[in-house]
């Protein structure tokens, strides 16, 4: 059972979320555990079971972004908005996802503009950058693990609407780290490792800092896929190759 708290816990857990939030719009922090921390400090609160959960500041900046300077921020929103629709179709041949704050809606006059592009290798999109004449850094994360090079699996895009997702913030973006204990090396391995749980529950975490993990009934999630895929007009549950992998036995 969810833990209840008392009037003052929620009191004080929902001036901690606006208090996060107004450190978010006004001081630029786009990370959520940072600005829980600023806000604990601001408030002098040292207990973290009545911390926020990111679902919640994001609702409070929300509504900050509506009180104080609503004209500002939707014409800062829609400019940047416009910035990443002509930067994608510059780099339309990586089939550029627009993730992050500027996708949501909460972005701050501090919150980049954040892009996911998908290439067989990073020098192309680096060489097509410098024709295109953008300023950029070049960096590579890669994991080892037993000799082998890991991929990130990241969310590119938000939950399709179903009430198994109530109550969570949007993951798109993130980049999964494990289920139900188990570190994801790659999409193929985060397929398998889905396919072969016995667990009731689903939990996943993410990499960055501050990200809640999510957690499901796995039977209610095999239960609402053709209700989900059938509402939003998806045509297949995945990928040719991907649906090998989940069509295969599990301990093969």
């Amino acid at each position: 059972m969810p833990k209840k708290f008392s009037q003052r816990a929620e009191d004080l857990r929902r001036a901690l979320a606006q208090e996060a939030a107004r450190i978010m719009a006004e001081h630029g922090i786009g990370d959520f555990l940072q600005a829980k921390r600023k806000a604990a400090d601001r408030l002098g609160v040292n207990d973290v079971a009545v911390l926020p959960k990111n679902i919640e500041i994001e609702a409070a900046l929300r509504e900050h972004q509506r009180l104080f300077g609503r004209d500002s921020h939707d014409h800062t929103l829609k400019e940047q908005r416009r910035i990443a629709l002509d930067t994608m179709r510059m780099l339309n041949e990586f089939q550029p996802r627009l993730v992050g704050s500027v996708l949501t809606g909460t972005a701050t006059n501090y919150s980049d503009i954040n892009l996911h592009l998908f290439a067989d290798r990073s020098e192309s999109v680096a060489m097509r950058l410098l024709e295109i004449g953008v300023p950029h850094e070049f960096y590579e994360r890669r994991v080892k693990m037993d000799a082998e090079t890991e991929e990130l699996v990241v969310i590119s895009s938000p939950f399709f609407p179903h009430k198994l997702a109530n109550g969570y913030s949007n993951p798109a973006g993130s980049v999964v780290y494990s289920v139900n204990g188990t570190h994801v090396r790659s999409l193929k391995h985060l397929v398998a490792l889905l396919r072969d749980l016995k667990d009731p529950f689903v939990t996943i975490e993410f990499d960055q800092k501050g990200n809640e993990a999510l957690v499901f009934s796995r039977p209610a999630m095999l239960a609402a896929t053709d209700e989900v895929l059938t509402d939003n007009g998806v045509r297949a549950q995945g990928s040719p190759n991907m649906m090998t992998v989940w069509q295969e036995k599990a301990g093969r």
